[in-house]
C-alpha cells in the first residue's frame, strides 16, 4: 500500500482545475501500481514535460517516476 499525505506538483501553465485533475489521475496510477516495500518518509521527483502529452499520460509518468524512486529507495 502507498500512502500518499502531500502530494504538491508544479505544473507549470495548468490551470488549478487541470492541476487539481492531474493530482487525482496520479493518485489513480498508484493506486493501481504493483505494491512495493515502505519507502522513504518524502520522495521528490522530477518529470519533464513533453509536447503533445495528454494529461493523462503526463500522471502515468509521474507516478512511474515515483513507483521508480520507491522501489529503488530514494529519499526526496
Amino acid at each position: 500500500m502507498i500512502r500518499i499525505e502531500r502530494l504538491r506538483i508544479d505544473a507549470g501553465t495548468l490551470s488549478p482545475a487541470e492541476g487539481a485533475r492531474l493530482a487525482e489521475l496520479v493518485a489513480a496510477a498508484l493506486g493501481q501500481a504493483a505494491p512495493v516495500r515502505a519507502g522513504p518518509a518524502s520522495l521528490r521527483v522530477a518529470v519533464p514535460p513533453a509536447a503533445g502529452q495528454s494529461l493523462a499520460q503526463v500522471a502515468e509518468g509521474i507516478a512511474a517516476a515515483i513507483m521508480r524512486a520507491l522501489a529503488r529507495g530514494e529519499a526526496g
